[in-house]
């Protein structure tokens, strides 16, 4: 079992780290890349849109979503876990939802700031295990039917529709 605190291990700015570690060990972009300046506005926008309760922090955009909880009623969180200690549950990432061989947007939150990457399960997942255990991330459906994200306090939350529930409880105990 891989055991890793809450802090950040890059040495830089997030973006920057992200795309040197790409860089390094040949990632194709068809596995994994930032979304353009033109795309990721709309991106940002669509997923607030989807997931942020309308009626409290909408403003807020996403920054302190994964910690108050205010997600839509449509988005609630289906289920939460406790990730302090263990990450190897990000492994199991592709088991957990519906459509796993579907591409999936990425954000990482660097301040008040989102950098938006779009890849596969297989390579988001990696990126998190191997290097980049962020204190607040977001994995979002491209077609923003659900949300995975992990908090600084290590809580992961499973929100939204099209996930495999059955897969989520059979291999991750009750945060």
């Amino acid at each position: 079992m891989k055991k890793k605190g809450i802090f950040n291990i890059f040495k830089g700015a997030v973006r920057e780290d992200i795309l040197k570690y790409c860089e390094e060990k040949n990632i194709k972009e068809s596995e994994f890349r930032p979304v353009s300046i033109y795309q990721w506005e709309d991106i940002y926008n669509k997923i607030v849109d989807e997931f942020v309760d309308k009626t409290t922090y909408y403003k807020q955009g996403l920054h302190w979503l994964n910690i108050n909880c205010y997600f839509r009623k449509e988005k609630e969180i289906q289920y939460s876990y406790d990730s302090r200690d263990n990450w190897d549950w990000i492994l199991n990432l592709r088991e957990f939802v519906e459509n796993s061989d579907k591409q999936a947007y990425y954000l990482v939150e660097e301040g008040n700031k989102f950098w938006i990457f779009e890849g596969t399960l297989n390579r988001i997942s990696e990126m998190i295990y191997k290097e980049f255990f962020l204190q607040d991330y977001y994995i979002v459906d491209k077609k923003y039917q659900w949300m995975i994200t992990c908090n600084h306090h290590e809580m992961v939350f499973f929100v939204g529709s099209g996930l495999r529930m059955d897969n989520i409880e059979k291999l991750l105990p009750r945060g």
